[in-house]
């Protein structure tokens, strides 16, 4: 069996603070961000941000054996 890990960006409610922030009530659209071979998703952090800011639940997901951690294992 393999762990597949995922990191998830929700919209914020309010103003989002330092540490403060909590999710928005949705409900909300799903995009899933699958980088691709040898890719993370922590490079395109902004970009995530930027549609979770927008009203979109946002799911990155790195793949395990083919992520940007491969060779450095």
């Amino acid at each position: 069996p393999r762990l597949l890990r995922a990191q998830i960006w929700y919209p914020a409610a309010g103003r989002p603070q330092a540490g403060n922030s909590r999710p928005a009530a949705g409900p909300f659209p799903l995009n899933v961000f699958a980088p691709g071979f040898r890719q993370c998703g922590t490079p395109c952090a902004r970009l995530l941000q930027a549609w979770a800011s927008t009203g979109f639940v946002v799911a990155v997901v790195n793949f395990p054996h083919s992520d940007c951690l491969v060779g450095a294992r």
